[in-house]
């Protein structure tokens, strides 16, 4: 069957629909032809025409758009992007979504400039006023010539810049978002405050912020004290280098990663820094440092650093340090640390080898336990075991701490005891009180693997100011592992049992002897603890713990002589050190002893706290031969003249010894 020529175009027809129908409908809204004739209309009106032809709507602001401003077009076939671009001389930019294009005002710079000058009243200028804008948290300072430039975002809102300055009332000026500005403020001087002004922080104060803040951030944070910002997070790299830039001394987070370390306002959250934390206001709920931690205000949880802890007021909660923790407020919680704890006020417990509170309460656990008003005894007495034995105690009648050291002078029957114990007195009168102690002591007869367990009952009476008469039974408990040796004493005699082959004893004994008080414990007025330019001496006992599979510890005594100058020091030191070898092991090396001679440099960022190290030359007092030492130490001296340190020390005689050392020490101006 032929086909018509009707039938072919009608084919070609349906073809070209087919094919061309698609393509014109998918075409966006900006790409649609238009074609217009129009002269001196309403804009409002020539946008609706463009919007029929091209089944568009336009959205805008109407404050963006003058509808009512007359227009001209005479386009034939053009695009509906051409055609607003001639009508809003392409000063917006367009967004299309569905069938709607959406104008807006063209964005082309990001950042825009306030800058200005601040001056006092008398129209003198003012430097180092700090200019920030408080939503953008974005800051910088006032020049010499009282002159400042602060660059502020588009992208962001702002209202207002804001002027604060140490002895001046803080002003806040109102801005346009985007617009730049020059502005000339006048500062007026606070008249009068109901507390004085604090010049400075407790934070800037620290030897943690005078090692690590910036004069920048210390002024920053210094001058704007009546503004805070509360964020969600925060990290930074060292103080400054943060999210929040330099206001990051004005800024709260819930959550704080300093890298190395930060300088933030607070933590209401989780804060945790590789190496160390400033908070200038109050910490909530967890702080961790690798370091150290400095709270300038009060912490509500738990505090923890590898090495030290500082909160300036008041501590709710748990201290946890390597090296030492400090509550210069009321500590109502607890205090952990390996060497020392410091409360201003103890209402809580301190555990340490060395505790340390201005007031009588709370309990305290340590070797040493130093209360202001509270113990601090020394006591000579005698027993049914030893007939020599001195002790000293420290704490309060609440609960206090006991360092025993006894020695039975005898030809026949030598035995020496070290011990420490915990005791609490029941006061009856002025006069009389009734004393409850337990202790553990190690009793030294040819080896120090004997214990003793014991627990007393005292009656004292104080017939003067310092000094008191006690005596009292005990209960005693003894472990044996010596073998009855002739010449000292053997305690197992007559009433003996054995146990796995160890001998033990228990026996009803007595006690008595004089109590007098060591020095005054009422609190004096702090003072620097070694000031410039003088001399000192320093009495230190140290004991060390050695990595050798021989040698168990070291025990010593040294004199330091000291010349302090601003925060560094240099020092002359000399010793001796006796080396202990285990017992039952008879691989080289045996037990030795050495005399240190060093010199070194302490490095004091505080009043008391020092970091430094010391080499010199050790002489052989036994068996061994001479050689280096050296060794890094940390330390804290505090201003009642103790000293508490931690080394590593290290020898090169004949054999290697290597070891970490507690120092405990005394130092006194010359």
């Amino acid at each position: 069957m032929k086909n018509s020529p009707f039938s072919v175009a009608s084919g070609i027809l349906v073809v070209l629909l087919l094919l061309f129908s698609p393509i014109s409908f998918a075409q966006k809204p900006l790409n649609r032809l238009v074609t217009l004739r129009l002269q001196q209309q309403p804009l409002g009106r020539v946008l609706d025409s463009i919007g029929r032809q091209a089944q568009v709507q336009f959205s805008y602001k109407s404050d963006i758009i003058e509808t009512g401003k007359p227009a001209s077009i005479d386009i034939t076939g053009q695009t509906v992007y051409t055609a607003l671009n001639l009508l809003l001389s392409g000063n917006y930019q367009y967004r299309e979504s569905g069938n709607y294009i959406i104008i807006q005002l063209q964005q082309t710079v990001s950042t825009y400039t306030i800058t200005g000058s601040i001056s006092d009243s008398s129209n003198i200028p003012i430097s180092d006023a700090s200019i920030y804008e408080p939503l953008q948290l974005t800051a910088t300072f006032s020049q010499s010539n009282g002159s400042f430039t602060l660059p502020l975002k588009t992208k962001y809102a702002a209202t207002q810049v804001c002027i604060s300055k140490i002895g001046y009332t803080d002003t806040c000026a109102a801005i346009q978002a985007g617009v730049p500005v020059n502005l000339h403020i006048r500062l007026q001087p606070v008249v009068a405050e109901l507390t004085p002004v604090e010049v400075k922080s407790n934070t800037d104060k620290s030897w943690l912020g005078r090692l690590f803040l910036s004069r920048k951030q210390k002024n920053l944070s210094r001058n704007i004290r009546n503004f805070f910002a509360y964020k969600p997070f925060q990290v930074s790299l060292t103080p400054g280098l943060s999210t929040h830039g330099n206001m990051s001394t004005q800024v709260v987070n819930k959550f704080s990663l300093n890298l190395l370390g930060g300088y933030t306002a607070g933590v209401n959250g989780f804060e945790a820094g590789g190496l160390f934390n400033i908070s200038k206001k109050n910490v909530r709920s967890l702080q961790l440092a690798g370091g150290a931690n400095i709270t300038g205000d009060s912490l509500w949880g738990v505090q923890a650093a590898g090495l030290y802890n500082q909160v300036h007021q008041t501590s709710r909660g748990v201290q946890l340090a390597g090296y030492m923790n400090k509550t210069e407020g009321t500590m109502k919680g607890v205090q952990l640390a390996a060497v020392c704890n410091y409360a201003h006020q103890l209402k809580g417990v301190q555990i340490g080898l060395v505790n340390i509170t201005d007031t009588v309460g709370g309990y305290s656990l340590g070797l040493v336990n130093i209360v202001k008003g509270g113990y601090s005894k020394l006591a000579v007495f005698t027993d049914d075991l030893m007939n020599t034995h001195v002790s000293y105690t420290s704490g309060h009648a609440g609960l206090y701490s006991i360092l025993l050291a006894g020695i039975n002078i005898s030809q026949h029957e030598k035995a020496y005891s070290l011990g420490w114990g915990l005791g609490h007195d029941f006061i009856i009168t002025p006069r009389f009180f009734v004393s409850l102690i337990a202790d553990y002591q190690a009793i030294i007869l040819t080896s120090f693997d004997n214990r003793l367990l014991q627990g007393r009952t005292d009656l004292n009476f104080r017939f003067s100011k310092r000094f008191t008469l006690f005596a009292g039974a005990s209960y005693n408990y003894y472990r044996n592992s010596d073998q009855a040796t002739p010449g000292y004493k053997n305690i197992l005699s007559p009433r003996v049992a054995s146990l796995n082959d160890i001998m033990h004893k228990s026996w009803v004994g007595w006690q008595a002897g004089i109590t007098t008080s060591v020095y005054d414990t009422k609190r004096r007025p702090r003072t620097n603890a070694i000031a410039n330019n003088n001399w000192f001496l320093g009495m230190n006992v140290n004991h060390g713990f050695i990595y050798d599979d021989n040698l168990t510890s070291s025990n010593g005594g040294e004199l330091v002589l000291q010349r302090k100058w601003n925060r560094i020091s240099a020092s002359l030191s000399g010793g001796v050190t006796h080396f202990n070898h285990q017992s039952d092991n008879a691989q080289p090396p045996a037990a030795g002893t050495l005399a240190p001679f060093k010199a070194g440099v302490r490095l004091w960022p505080g009043n008391n706290f020092y970091a430094g190290a010391e080499a010199g030359y050790s002489i052989n007092l036994s068996h061994w031969q001479n050689g280096f030492t050296w060794s890094p130490q940390l330390g804290y001296l505090f201003n009642s003249g103790i000293d508490l340190g931690l080394l590593y020390e290290s020898y090169r005689t004949k054999i290697r010894i290597d070891q970490v050392v507690l120092r405990l020490g005394y130092t006194l101006k010359l």
